[in-house]
Parts: structure tokens; sequence; C-alpha cells
């Protein structure tokens, strides 16, 4: 009796417990509900050209409602009583669907730890490569997309920088992780290739400084009123008058309703748009604040202090 109790408890119940003997750890042990899900969508980042023909029913383009079709598929699977036959025809994908294993892809690892929607507009390449071209990093990196060619500069435009940028992203997220040298990459590829959430000076200003910066709402442009005080800020700094009079000359003097009209037509500029970045968002973002502000500003020299102070008034 006690020699076919012990043959008995060898056998095991179920397909999972067969193959946790073999020492395979699958998705369902592993803790969290949404790390659970990661792992099953990396899955099926890994095998998606494939999976539907060994798995019934599942759009290879779908990946936030097909992925718990895998899950659904492999908890039924290794609940299954067990039997050699069984084992041996399943084991295979099992072990390719349902284990916890290293993904094979870039984008698969970077889904499983959470990352996902990748930039899919060349808007949005555009606007990250007007915000970062000003990095050598960013550019050394970049580059070696295609080496072979010119490298682009600081002031490469975005129009002419962003094919290469997508370039760069694409191979990288397609990339093996057993090619990946250095864990670096992971890090730029959430930094450069996912979307900002926004492409305008105001979407930027709004994202560095929530709603404590506000743009000066006043349309006073007579003498001595508010738009006037601006101008009066501003007199002598020949750069912020460049930029709001195109063709401006140092023997010129702005009015307060040009600067007034330059915010407001500045506000929603884009931020791919040719001196947008460098230039206008930098500019736009103390010159266009609320007056008591930029008062404040010319004492601190510091933005964020100076919205801080003027808000303690």
């Amino acid at each position: 009796m006690g020699g076919g109790y012990a043959y008995n408890s060898s056998i095991p119940k179920t397909l999972k417990e067969a193959l946790e003997k073999e020492g395979i750890a699958f998705i369902s042990s592993i803790s969290g509900e949404e790390n659970k899900k990661n792992a099953y969508k990396a899955i099926f980042l890994d095998f998606k050209s494939e999976i539907s023909k060994d798995i019934d029913g599942i759009d290879s383009n779908n990946i936030e409602t097909d992925y718990s079709k895998i899950q659904t598929w492999c908890e039924n699977l290794l609940n299954s009583a067990y039997s050699y036959s069984l084992w041996k025809k399943n084991k295979s994908n099992l072990v390719k669907y349902c284990s916890d294993r290293q993904p094979i892809k870039v984008e698969s690892r970077l889904r499983r730890l959470g990352y996902k929607d990748w930039i899919k507009d060349d808007n949005q390449y555009k606007v990250i490569f007007s915000i970062y071209r000003f990095s050598f990093d960013f550019l050394e990196i970049i580059n070696s997309a295609e080496p072979k060619q010119t490298p682009y500069i600081q002031t490469t435009k975005a129009n002419d920088g962003f094919p290469r940028l997508k370039k760069w992203c694409t191979e990288n997220l397609n990339l093996d992780t057993s090619k990946v040298e250095g864990v670096a990459i992971y890090s730029q590829l959430t930094w450069w290739c996912k979307p900002l959430g926004y492409d305008t000076i105001k979407g930027r200003i709004e994202k560095m400084y929530g709603e404590s910066w506000k743009k000066e709402s006043s349309s006073d442009v007579n003498a001595n009123g508010t738009w006037d005080e601006i101008q009066k800020l501003w007199k002598d700094d020949f750069n912020v008058k460049s930029y709001v009079k195109d063709g401006y000359r140092q023997d010129q003097t702005l009015s307060a309703q040009e600067y007034k009209d330059w915010c407001d037509k500045t506000l929603n500029e884009k931020l791919y748009e040719d001196k947008a970045y460098i230039a206008h968002y930098k500019t736009f973002k103390s010159v266009c604040v609320e007056v008591n502000v930029q008062k404040k500003l010319k004492e601190t020299k510091d933005l964020r202090r100076a919205i801080e102070e003027a808000g303690t008034k």
C-alpha cells in the first residue's frame, strides 16, 4: 500500500503540475493582476504573427482585448487533467505562450514593464526631435541609425531630422533582447519614442508649469496699460524683440499691440515649427505670462520662483 501510494502521489494531477516539476514557471503564478496582464501582452507581441495558428479566435492586431484569450487558453489547458499524450501534444505551446519567460523583443520587455503607446504620428516624432536635438548624446545615438549618412546637428530642422529618429525607434523596439548591449536603451526608448501628449507651446507650458502659469489676459494696449508695461519690461532685450517682430531692427520701438498680438498668435504654435522651441517657447513663457509675474521675473531671473512669489502677494 505504501509503495502504491508513493507511486500515485508522484503522478502529476494537471499539466501545470507536470511542467512545474520540470522547473518551468508560469505567468499564472506571478503576483499582481496588472503584472500578469503585462506578461501576457508581452507574449502577444512576441508571437503575434503566429499566435492565431495555435490559439483560436485571436486577432493579432488587437492586443488590448485579445491578450486575455491567451490567458484563458493557458489557464484552461494548464489545469487539464494530466495524461502523457496531452502533455506531449501541448508542452511546446504551453511553454511558448504561458511560461514566465524572458521577452524576445525589446518592445515586449517594455510592455511587460508597463510601457506602451509608442509614437505612431510623424508630428510627434518632430516634437521629440525639436526638443532633444540640443542634446549631443541624443544626436549621437540617433545618428547611429544611419552611420554612413551626414550626421544631424543641433540646427537640423525637425522636418529633416524626424525620419532618422523614427527609424531608430522602430528598429530598436523590434530588436531582440539578446542583442541589446546595456540597459540604457530601454530608458532612451521611453524618452524619445513615446508621444509627449502635446505638440504646441501652450501644451509644453501646461506640462512644465501646470495651472500656476497663466497667460496675461488683459487687452489693454493703451499708454501705461498692461501691455505697455510689458513692452517696457523687455525694451532692452534685443533677442525678445527680434522674436516678437520678424525683421526687427535695433533702431525700432515695438508697440504694446505688437507684444499682445505676438502672444496671441504664438500660444498654439507647433513646437516643431522653425524657431518654435528654441526661441519662441522660451520667450513666450516669460513675455506672455501675467504681468505681475514678469515683474518678479526681472528680480528673480527664475520663472518658477517668480510665479510662486507673485502668487503669494
